[in-house]
């Protein structure tokens, strides 16, 4: 695993960070400001702060080693990282949401986490299935139990903690958008709305696939 450190004015490589996390592969990553976070993975999840302050200069300036892996990573507040994927450590397929802090890349922790046994989303491909609502400090993700999805769940990032609030049940769910205070679940049959604080179903649209 390598990080190349490009300079776009001319395409040449300025800094590199070579043979990182030797066996392992990159699940991973985000920029924040001028730090690299970079998740890689064989049998433990280490996630790695690199600092860009220094183009020229790449270095790892701390990292952390958890069960599992991130396939998706966001910032959700300042110095807090979320990360969605799996940990099969444990003889199962989990599905875990982590919180990290970060607010110190050299002394980074897991502070919060959600596992959810033969659990899956959408998420670990598509970034477009995880919805964020930092007003509310709310994530919507589509979940999945044994490979089929049954709704969107709602957590409560607030606190610097992470809580299933519940779940949106609707079948197949691949998006999740909110408009005021009601939550709209997207699946390619129908569209379904949901009071926010309740999750209590208020309407369903059908979608009809026409063939030409």
């Amino acid at each position: 695993n390598n990080v190349f450190v490009i300079d776009t004015k001319d395409m040449k490589v300025v800094g590199e960070l070579r043979e990182l996390a030797e066996g392992e592969r990159i699940y991973a990553a985000r920029f924040v400001g001028d730090m690299l976070f970079l998740v890689t993975f064989r049998r433990v999840d280490p996630l790695f702060a690199i600092d860009l302050s220094t183009p020229t200069k790449p270095r790892v300036i701390g990292y952390v080693k958890i069960p599992g892996y991130s396939e998706y990573l966001h910032s959700v507040a300042p110095g807090f990282l979320l990360g969605i994927g799996m940990d099969n450590s444990v003889g199962k397929p989990v599905l875990k949401i982590s919180l990290f802090n970060v607010t110190d890349p050299k002394n980074m922790e897991e502070i919060a986490k959600i596992e959810i046994p033969y659990g899956y989303t959408p998420a670990l491909y598509d970034h477009h299935a995880v919805t964020i609502d930092l007003d509310r400090g709310m994530l919507f993700v589509p979940i999945a139990y044994r490979w089929r999805t049954i709704g969107v769940a709602e957590i409560l990032l607030a606190n610097k903690s992470l809580d299933l609030v519940g779940i949106a049940m609707h079948s197949d769910a691949l998006r999740a958008l909110y408009i005021g205070n009601e939550l709209f679940t997207i699946s390619p049959h129908s569209i379904k709305v949901f009071d926010i604080a309740t999750l209590s179903l208020l309407s369903e649209i059908p979608l009809e696939l026409r063939q030409q």
